[in-house]
């Protein structure tokens, strides 16, 4: 979701309850220093990097290409699909 553009630094974060209390704060019109502690980075260390909450951390600033996930396998789905696209992808020229 996009957040703080109200406040002509629009950031696009990964959907939480912090976002959420972002985005709802910045529909008030309020100024960003209702904000500030939401974004600055204090909250969401401890949390988002330390206890890997991500619900309850604070922000967590995203980029366009997040939009492509869809699911987080495990190391080893990941490795069995992966190989099972290159064999299917080698028999296609073979």
């Amino acid at each position: 979701m996009y957040v703080m553009r109200a406040y002509r630094n629009t950031t696009r974060v990964l959907t939480n309850a912090a976002a959420q209390e972002i985005y709802d704060i910045e529909r008030t019109g309020a100024p960003f220093e209702k904000i500030a502690h939401l974004v600055s980075g204090k909250r969401g260390r401890k949390q988002l990097f330390e206890t890997a909450d991500i619900e309850n951390g604070g922000t967590l600033a995203l980029g366009i290409s997040v939009g492509l996930v869809h699911d987080i396998p495990s190391v080893q789905e990941l490795m069995d699909r992966m190989i099972t696209q290159a064999e299917q992808a080698i028999g296609k020229y073979a």
